[in-house]
C-alpha cells in the first residue's frame, strides 16, 4: 500500500490499515521516571519494587508502557503517576505486562492492559 507521511494537527481524520507510533522506544532500567516524550515505554526490571514516576503530560496524551526484561525471579516495577485518576499505582511484574495510559481532564487515565491496577 502507499504510505503519506504527515505532521501537524488533523481535524476528523480517517485513518484506514495501521496506525503506528514511530520513534524510538524509551528503555528504562530499574527505578526512574517513565519519559512523556516518546509513545512508548520498555521496563527492564533489576530489582523488586523499582520504583517509576511519570510527570503530567498534555490534553489527549496516550502512553503505552510494556515489561520488556524480568531481570531477576519476583523483579517488579511500580508506576505512581504525578497525578492519577481512578487508581494510585500500577504494578508490572511478569514480562509482557503492559499499560495504555490516557492524559485527560488534567489527569492519568488507565486505559487497558496486564499490570496490576492498585
Amino acid at each position: 500500500g502507499q504510505t503519506t507521511p504527515a505532521a501537524g494537527k488533523f481535524t476528523n481524520m480517517d485513518v484506514t490499515g495501521i496506525l503506528k507510533y514511530s520513534g524510538t522506544p524509551q528503555v528504562l532500567t530499574g527505578a526512574g521516571a517513565v519519559n512523556i516524550t516518546t509513545s512508548i515505554t520498555h521496563l527492564v526490571t533489576a530489582g523488586a519494587g523499582d520504583a517509576l514516576t511519570l510527570a503530567d503530560g498534555a490534553e489527549g496524551q496516550e502512553k503505552f508502557i510494556v515489561t520488556k526484561t524480568i531481570t531477576t525471579e519476583n523483579d517488579t516495577s511500580v508506576l505512581t503517576p504525578t497525578t492519577p485518576s481512578g487508581f494510585a499505582t500500577l504494578t508490572f511484574d511478569n514480562v509482557g505486562d503492559s499499560a495504555h495510559l490516557l492524559f485527560t481532564n488534567a489527569a492519568w487515565h488507565f486505559m487497558g492492559g496486564t499490570a496490576t491496577v492498585a
